[in-house]
């Protein structure tokens, strides 16, 4: 708020308190007076637009402009060439995973706001704005994340849904593999184990492809299920359905465990290929496809998911599955070894703390 607004505001505030309050005033009295308080608060409101708008106008620095493909950024002049090189990354990586569609983003302007400094740069009200340091890495991946939540807005609701999120371009999508290959190596579900060992249908129920109601009956069996209701359902939760949660987990009861997490939301029940790993396969899926796979995934909404999937990939959804399952297992994170030495330090820790946890009363 501008000083001129404030010192409006406080005269205004004043008169009021300065009005008389002695007498009674009768209605047309009141009306009057509130007539003239509206026309001082909108005298005030003249005086003070045009300051505001000054002061608004004064944080705004020079432009310039750095364009690549389909991305036209407008930056401070400080930051135009990082803006420049930024997005020439950025558009790399969208255009690898997007393709053709990529190009519709020449009908977005993108402005970018320094970090530090903070600095705001002038752009067409209708920019998409997005703060950045004043590196090209920085601008890079904020470019790329702000373009992907445009392109992946294009996408069947249903598919998104099961992504969990948008689509964005990772500079090293390596990490991602070795992390699936963790999971369906450890992770305490059949489907995952099936997948790892070759059976493709197991990778569709890890995947839960298609997407089904109850999803957890086709990743956990009950030993898993009486489990994972013990590490989601606590507290007042319990209490809400105490001979529930006995049957389940004291008793054993699985038909309980399956009404508890009936009753649980389902974003509650850990997945055994989550989040990351389902937008790593959509993304698979793009890449597998080529330049249009995308084009083709946006033109199959509508669709089952897996149907879409196939689309995209420009094959059965099988054949990709048995392709993503090759990659994961050749991205195996590689064994640490240790020198003599070291083993022999590790075995004496352990020896170490076996012996003060066997002197623990939890073990007696």
């Amino acid at each position: 708020m501008s000083d001129v607004r404030r010192l409006a505001l406080v005269a205004l505030a004043a008169g009021l308190a300065a009005a008389p309050a002695v007498r009674a005033q009768t209605v047309s009295e009141l009306r009057e007076r509130v007539r003239r308080l509206e026309q001082a608060y909108f005298a005030a409101q003249a005086v003070a637009a045009p300051a505001d708008s000054a002061a608004r106008q004064s944080n705004f620095v020079p432009r310039d402009s750095a364009t690549a493909g389909g991305l036209h950024v407008f930056a401070p002049r400080i930051a135009v060439a990082n803006a420049r090189e930024g997005a020439e990354r950025a558009w790399s990586m969208l255009q690898s995973i997007f393709g053709t569609e990529a190009g519709i983003l020449a009908n977005t302007d993108f402005a970018l706001q320094l970090e530090r400094p903070s600095q705001v740069v002038a752009a067409p009200q209708e920019a998409r704005r997005f703060i950045a340091e004043n590196s090209a890495t920085d601008i890079a991946n904020r470019l790329v994340w702000e373009a992907s939540q445009i392109l992946s807005a294009r996408l069947d609701r249903r598919l998104y849904i099961w992504m969990g999120g948008a689509i964005v371009p990772d500079p090293h999508p390596g990490w991602l593999l070795r992390a699936t290959y963790i999971d369906l190596l450890s992770a305490p579900s059949p489907a995952a184990r099936r997948c790892y060992l070759g059976a493709l249908d197991g990778c569709r129920d890890a995947f839960d492809l298609p997407p089904t109601a109850e999803s957890f009956r086709r990743w956990y069996g009950p030993a898993e299920r009486r489990l994972i209701v013990q590490e989601i359902i606590a507290g007042e939760d319990i209490q809400l359905v105490p001979e529930l949660y006995r049957d389940c987990v004291t008793r054993g009861d699985d038909s309980a465990c399956v009404r508890l997490l009936q009753r649980t939301a389902e974003s509650a029940i850990p997945a055994p290929l989550g989040r990351p790993m389902r937008i790593g396969l959509v993304q698979f899926a793009l890449e597998v496809g080529g330049p249009g796979a995308f084009h083709r995934l946006t033109a199959a909404a509508g669709q089952p998911v897996d149907a879409q999937f196939a689309a995209a990939a420009d094959m059965p959804l099988d054949s990709l599955l048995a392709v993503w399952r090759g990659r994961v297992l050749a991205a195996r994170p590689e064994p640490v070894t240790l020198e003599s030495k070291g083993a022999w330090v590790a075995l004496s820790w352990g020896v170490i703390f076996g012996l003060l946890a066997l002197r623990s009363t939890r073990w007696r």
